[in-house]
């Protein structure tokens, strides 16, 4: 792999024990946001979705080894003027909304993730919050709860970890 550090990309890890490239990076993936920073995947995982914190939008890469876009961005999705900073992701169990903390505007993006649906892959609608810094959120296991912590500040706090079906999960 060549050397990209700083850049705007993502690694792919080979987490297979019977792959013979087992915990080694084997893919960079370019996205057109600035500063990625987490990533959920969809449950039927098809599709990645990524908060590029700086640039203010939502990358979505390709994670079917069977499509021919394989592990590449095949949309950037703008939050609209109505989300910045980007943080937090977490994708609705069924896989058809996916919720992101938007830290710098104290509110939540929602996007549609329906691949069946006329406005798949855009922003759909904002959640406003009430005095808080966004960073994290978690969608509750019978999917009719979405909560996020209350920060002070905008200082970006994960002591978290991913799980398949719920983004984020507290250790």
């Amino acid at each position: 792999m060549r050397d990209r550090r700083g850049s705007d990309d993502i690694s792919v890890i080979d987490v297979d024990p019977a792959s013979p490239t087992f915990n080694k990076e084997v893919r960079l993936i370019s996205v057109s946001g600035t500063t990625p920073l987490i990533i959920a995947v969809t449950p039927d995982t098809t599709r990645a979705y990524v908060t590029n914190n700086t640039s203010g939008d939502v990358s979505v890469i390709d994670t079917n080894p069977a499509s021919p876009t394989f592990n590449t961005e095949i949309k950037l999705i703008p939050l609209l003027g109505v989300g910045s900073g980007p943080t937090g992701i977490a994708i609705f169990l069924d896989g058809n909304r996916t919720y992101v903390t938007n830290q710098m505007t104290n509110n939540i993006s929602v996007i549609d993730t329906n691949p069946a649906s006329p406005t798949f892959k855009t922003m759909t609608g904002v959640i406003g919050l009430t005095g808080m810094v966004p960073n994290i959120l978690m969608i509750t296991p019978d999917g009719t709860r979405l909560y996020v912590p209350r920060s002070e500040s905008n200082a970006t706090h994960f002591p978290f970890r991913l799980m398949p079906s719920f983004p984020f999960l507290h250790e």
